[in-house]
C-alpha cells in the first residue's frame, strides 16, 4: 500500500471526497481524548435530576 494514495488531501485519492468528514472526526476525537484524560466533563449532566430506582426522594403530595 502506497501511502501516497491515502493522503485524503490530494485529489487522486480515493478517499479524496471524505477529507472534511475525516478532518471533522479527528479533531472531536482529539477533544474527547483530551477532556477524558484531563478530566474536564463535557456531558456532566449535573443540572438535571438523577434518577433513583427507589422512586423520587422528594415527592409532596
Amino acid at each position: 500500500m502506497n501511502l501516497n494514495n491515502f493522503n485524503p488531501f490530494k485529489e487522486e485519492s480515493s478517499m479524496f471526497p471524505f477529507r472534511w468528514f475525516l478532518l471533522i472526526l479527528a479533531l472531536l476525537s482529539g477533544v474527547l481524548l483530551y477532556s477524558d484524560s484531563s478530566g474536564y466533563r463535557i456531558f456532566s449532566g449535573s443540572g438535571q435530576q438523577q434518577w433513583n430506582a427507589s422512586g423520587q426522594q422528594h415527592f409532596h403530595k
